[in-house]
């Protein structure tokens, strides 16, 4: 006689759905006991054979848990060739088996997938859960907010006007950019062999300095190589990086602008940025300056009074000024500012750079 060698069952409301499916390959459809549908399959020991080598999997995913007075929604037991087992609320196990009885035909068990992706999403969160712990350790306080804001601070401009190195940018795709020039974004980075891209921050610009030296009338920024930057908006936190390779190559990076195209800085020129730019009609204008993308200089934030603006351009130069501009594919509404101090722009330190975006 021959013996069953499968059952899968569903409670519902109507009753108890169930299919038996015998050694030999005949298989019976019931519902509250009554026939419904009797078939017959070609590949019961195929069928068998993987439902026994997906045990351990099967156990992982359908652990067999004492369940007191609850009568589990679905149900699969398998007695074949000495191997016995039951698994309680798997309706994935019980959809794939219904449906090869039903087809009449072998398909892979979504076992493995459902594991997979339980993984993943295990591992997804676990990432997040590290990435939020960082945010919590790293978040910086930009340090002329808050209680600084109304800082009773009475010294002007340490100057009257400041020499800056003003940049011109374009709009371009970034593959179609030189390996080293100069830009703004793009998912792309022209980085030396053992350059480690910093974790948990992204792609801003890169500045080929040999571009820009020649122009450095204030003559502080070093004379070759690139400078890096990145940022982490949640964080207020930024990395700056220098190196005096001159040998690169490009690699994707993810970048503050998730798009194909960048700011490609076109040109440095010498420029004169004066304070009496900064007011209209002897008026403090919180917004001047913003339009301006820019090394040194007068600090642009409109969210910040006169005396603050004062106080952080005689305290730090300004090593990046990107500001507000409108191309047909990147829109910036605000500036974005990398500050450095003096000595350690002179003694190449940039651990110490401070980074604000600032809305206008």
């Amino acid at each position: 006689m021959d013996n069953i060698c499968l059952e899968i069952s569903k409670n519902t409301i109507t009753g108890i759905e169930k299919a038996v499916l015998y050694s030999n390959g005949n298989y019976i459809k019931t519902i509250n006991e009554k026939l419904e549908k009797e078939g017959t399959i070609s590949f019961v020991d195929e069928l068998m054979t993987e439902l026994i080598n997906k045990a351990s999997d099967l156990l992982a995913l359908y652990p067999n848990k004492d369940i007191t007075n609850i009568m589990p929604l679905f149900t699969v037991k398998i007695n074949y060739n000495g191997f016995e087992a039951e698994y309680k609320d798997c309706f994935d196990l019980y959809l794939d088996i219904n449906l090869i009885l039903r087809n009449g035909e072998m398909r892979k068990l979504s076992v493995e997938k459902i594991l997979k992706d339980k993984e993943d999403q295990k591992n997804k969160e676990e990432l997040e859960k590290e990435y939020q712990q960082w945010i919590e350790e790293t978040q910086i306080q930009f340090p002329y907010m808050s209680s600084r804001i109304d800082k009773d601070y009475n010294k002007d401009f340490d100057k009257q006007s400041y020499s800056i190195l003003k940049m011109d940018l374009e709009e371009m795709l970034s593959k179609k950019t030189n390996v080293g020039d100069s830009r703004v974004f793009g998912e792309i980075i022209d980085i030396p062999e053992l350059f480690e891209i910093p974790k948990h921050y992204k792609f801003f610009a890169q500045i080929n300095l040999a571009e820009c030296t020649k122009y450095d009338v204030n003559d502080l920024l070093p004379k070759k190589g690139y400078l890096y930057f990145f940022n982490n908006d949640e964080a207020n936190a930024c990395k700056v990086m220098y190196v005096e390779d001159t040998i690169i190559k490009r690699v994707d990076v993810e970048s503050n602008w998730d798009s194909d195209y960048c700011l490609k800085i076109v040109s440095f020129k010498k420029d004169i940025e004066k304070t009496a730019s900064r007011y209209e009609n002897n008026e403090w204008d919180g917004f001047a300056g913003e339009e301006l993308s820019k090394i040194y200089g007068i600090y642009t934030d409109c969210q910040m009074n006169e005396n603050n603006i004062k106080e952080i351009t005689n305290d730090y130069i300004i090593l990046l000024q990107i500001g507000s501009l409108d191309f047909n594919e990147i829109c910036l509404e605000g500036v974005t500012t990398y500050l450095i101090k003096k000595e350690d722009l002179i003694n190449r330190n940039f651990d110490k750079v401070i980074y604000n975006y600032s809305q206008t």
